[in-house]
């Protein structure tokens, strides 16, 4: 038996055709694409399609068949068959099928023309009565009623760009990824097509269907399980063209704000939208830099009416992460605002606030959801910032310097549960910014791109004497985006020292010669009462206290002494000899080689008593009667504050006054002979 190939010449842009032992195959073996391949009448076409004259074109077993045309006859106007061969009618019949690149470019025409409603072209085909003859009843093809098979559509699989949440209101369009992943995008919504097509030529339909888990190797087919703010993501739309990821936001259980959506149609073109965050995984273990990507496979069905192939549209979801816009702007407070403080001094800062707050300059990024309850627990769901630990670095001018203290007590610190950082002094930690114990407190928001609040309680102790030096404190923050993303940062506030200040208060205080005791020899001689323009009493000593001189500040308490510098003193002579000075502890001793003159004593530190005694004469001017001499002693008071600033008194601070004493003629009468 033989069986006619027609296969396309190329080269001649005809057909040709060659014979072949039916008994080697029944498919001739195919060497490259665009060749024919060969079908028996036993495999005869479910459907025939009239093309051209005296040929007719099929559909088998995917294939599109070519039936053999009449002699001389042309399979497509302006080719023409050489040499056509024969074909015994009486054995076989002959198919022949196009396959691979279709270089004849048949196509099917529309069901209305098909030849076999002909029963004249049957006869002439010799199709009808050859395949009654030579085919059992049974087992006999119907060209009439037959249904040709139905490829499956073919769509592939494809990688869309990612959306990044970058592109999110507030979003930060920058490069950082992550040790996991290569920041590609700051686009919230792609779009592209998905190559779909149908063999048969028939129209598609394609919808979306839930997100697989390829990770699931139990069940893939699962979907995944994403969440936005912590709330479970709910797909809405699967089988449609409109696929929905949403959140119930309002707790009603109805998913109704929609997260990410997906469109398709029927062409394959398709957009995805991302609307609000979703929450990604924590990667590294504080979080930071951690800009990882989800990743979604959806499922995308083609149907042609009859089967349907599902393919997948796989694409990521790129995280966003917080950012600082730049350093936190310093701020200072003044100890001059406390109680007790006062306004200005040597080295003081303008203003007298205890409190200082300003931004923290956060720039949330697209994970910047954030409750309305207050709660600012940093759960999932609600971004955050909070005090990365308790520790507070102390500085002066940017060199690191020793602990806090205040008062001369060491100060502490903890954060309270709500969060407020707290310096205290004392072995018991507070509970509140209440406490007797506090010294200083902060707080932080993370409303708008965060802040802080500081108070200032108490004064710190400042290292520098005598002037208004600052203390830096910088605190430690860890800003916290809606899914777990961290930034880290700082802030500085600057304490600006309070100084003691000598007031306005003179004080004086009075003594008598009158009253000396004769002690040093051989000046003696003790004081006598009364004389012209004495003073009332004979006292040698007078006593009072020195903290009216002073103000404290808020580095309270004062502590009095006396300065060893005494180039302020007066110069005195005593008996006609100079009187020196020595300062010893808080004693000050006036002197001449006879002996002490006078000493000035500050006998108590803590509240500033005193006492000036006047041992011995002081030349006082001559010839008018019992007149005064003053001393004054302002400048070696001292007042030292709590942290170590000195003031001296002020001008004319203390002032003792010596009255004079005056010889007077006794009632002894003297007599004496001589002889001339």
């Amino acid at each position: 038996m033989e069986i006619k190939i027609i296969q396309p010449d190329r080269a001649l842009g005809t057909l040709k055709t060659d014979v072949v032992s039916a008994e080697s195959a029944q498919r001739i073996p195919l060497l490259k694409a665009g060749q024919i391949q060969i079908f028996r009448n036993n495999e005869a076409p479910a459907q025939v399609t009239y093309l051209a004259d005296g040929v007719s074109v099929a559909w088998k077993d995917g294939f599109y068949v070519i039936l053999e045309p009449e002699e001389g006859k042309e399979m497509i106007p302006g080719v023409s068959i050489n040499q056509p061969g024969h074909v015994p009618v009486d054995d076989f019949l002959t198919w022949v099928a196009l396959y691979g690149d279709s270089p004849l470019d048949f196509a099917p025409l529309p069901v209305d023309t098909r030849p076999w409603e002909s029963e004249d072209r049957y006869d002439r085909l010799a199709l009808r009565e050859e395949v009654e003859e030579e085919t059992p009843e049974d087992t006999q093809p119907s060209l009439r009623s037959a249904s040709p098979p139905i490829l499956p559509p073919i769509i592939v699989d494809i990688v869309a760009d990612p959306a990044s949440e970058e592109g999110l209101t507030d979003g930060n369009l920058d490069s950082v990824g992550s040790e996991f992943e290569v920041d590609q995008s700051d686009v919230p919504t792609v779009t592209g097509r998905i190559p779909v097509s149908d063999p048969n030529g028939l129209p598609l339909s394609l919808t979306l269907g839930l997100p697989a888990d390829p990770l699931n190797s139990e069940n893939p087919s699962l979907p995944t399980p994403f969440t936005s703010g912590g709330l479970p993501v709910t797909w809405v739309g699967t089988g449609t063209k409109l696929l929905e990821g949403r959140i119930d936001l309002d707790g009603d259980s109805v998913p109704e704000t929609t997260v990410l959506s997906i469109t398709i149609n029927n062409a394959g073109d398709y957009s995805i939208s991302l609307l609000r965050p979703l929450d990604h995984p924590i990667n590294t273990p504080d979080g930071s830099n951690d800009e990882d990507a989800l990743t979604f496979v959806i499922r995308v069905t083609a149907t042609n009416g009859i089967s349907s192939t599902t393919g997948t549209l796989t694409f990521e979801v790129e995280d966003d992460s917080p950012e600082l816009l730049g350093p936190v702007e310093v701020q200072s407070v003044d100890e001059d605002g406390l109680p007790g403080g006062i306004a200005d001094g040597n080295g003081d800062l303008p203003g007298i606030a205890t409190t200082a707050t300003s931004s923290l300059r956060i720039k949330w990024g697209g994970d910047n959801l954030d409750d309305t309850t207050g709660l600012d627990d940093a759960s999932i769901g609600n971004r955050s910032v909070a005090f990365t630990n308790n520790t507070v670095q102390v500085t002066i001018d940017g060199v690191t310097s020793a602990p806090l203290t205040s008062g001369a007590l060491p100060v502490s610190t903890t954060i309270l549960a709500d969060g407020t950082l707290v310096g205290y002094t004392g072995a018991v930690a507070p509970t509140s910014t209440g406490d007797a114990s506090v010294v200083f407190h902060a707080s932080l928001n993370d409303d708008a791109a965060g802040s802080y609040n500081f108070t200032l309680v108490k004064p710190l102790d400042h290292p520098t004497a005598n002037t208004e030096d600052d203390l830096q404190l910088k605190f430690n923050f860890t800003a916290k985006d809606s899914d777990g993303d961290v930034i880290l940062g700082n802030f500085t506030i600057v304490v600006d020292d309070d100084t003691p200040i000598a007031t306005t208060v003179q004080l004086t205080g009075t003594v008598d010669e009158d009253g000396i005791v004769d002690v040093n020899v051989p000046l003696g001689g003790d004081g006598i009462a009364g004389g012209i323009g004495d003073v009332a009493g004979a006292a040698t000593t007078a006593s009072g206290n020195v903290s009216t001189l002073f103000q404290s500040g808020a580095d309270e308490a004062l502590t009095y002494s006396l300065s060893s510098v005494i180039s302020g003193l007066p110069a005195l002579t005593s008996g006609g000899v100079t009187v020196t000075y020595a300062v010893a502890g808080n004693v000050l001793t006036a002197s001449t080689a006879a002996g002490t003159v006078f000493t000035f004593a500050i006998t108590n530190t803590a509240t500033g008593a005193y006492t000036f005694t006047l041992v011995d004469q002081l030349d006082h001017a001559a010839g008018l009667n019992e007149n005064d001499l003053t001393i004054n002693l302002s400048s070696i008071i001292l007042a030292t504050d709590k942290d170590g600033d000195t003031v001296t008194s002020g001008t004319n601070a203390l002032v003792i006054t010596v009255n004079d004493d005056t010889p007077i003629a006794t009632t002894v009468q003297l007599t004496g002979t001589v002889d001339e």
